[in-house]
């Protein structure tokens, strides 16, 4: 990840993937329906559609790309400063869906995802929000004093 960076793994993660300076995957516990995973990815320019996509935006590119897509939610909100936006969505078979958050900002000339991708069913989405708002709430990025906070990471819709 890029220098200063900094993410808290939750307890039972494993960092399974780190792709150069771009991105790094952490993996849950698996459980019987699934095994969540949060891909932090960070692009080296700050991205004009995390400023100005509405969610029909995002519906129009995941309901291309998912089988079985419903969107859920679109929300914005401050984030350490800046102006921060959360999609999330399911997808998948009856029986075998999966529900993803991504909570997305640019700061300082990048641009962040933080994706969790979970298996939709009670415990596993539960324990794996609870994981993504610790990832969330402890990120720094080595050009502030921030202080961590908690971020609650909730649908509205």
């Amino acid at each position: 990840l890029p220098s200063g960076l900094s993410v808290a793994v939750p307890e039972d993660w494993q960092v399974v993937q780190t792709q150069g300076v771009a991105a790094i995957t952490l993996v849950g516990p698996t459980a019987v329906s699934g095994t969540p995973n949060i891909t932090v990815t960070v692009l080296e320019q700050e991205q004009e559609t995390f400023e100005t996509a509405d969610q029909a935006y995002w519906d129009n590119i995941y309901s291309a790309l998912l089988p079985g897509f419903a969107s859920t939610s679109l929300d914005s909100f401050d984030y350490q400063d800046v102006s921060a936006h959360e999609y999330v969505c399911s997808y998948g078979e009856e029986g075998a869906r999966v529900v993803q958050y991504q909570m997305y900002f640019n700061r300082n000339g990048k641009a962040y995802a933080i994706t969790l991708t979970t298996p939709d069913d009670n415990e596993t989405f539960l324990q794996s929000i609870t994981s993504f708002d610790s990832v969330i709430a402890s990120m720094g990025f080595g050009d502030t004093t921030w202080a961590p906070q908690n971020v609650t990471a909730e649908a509205n819709g």
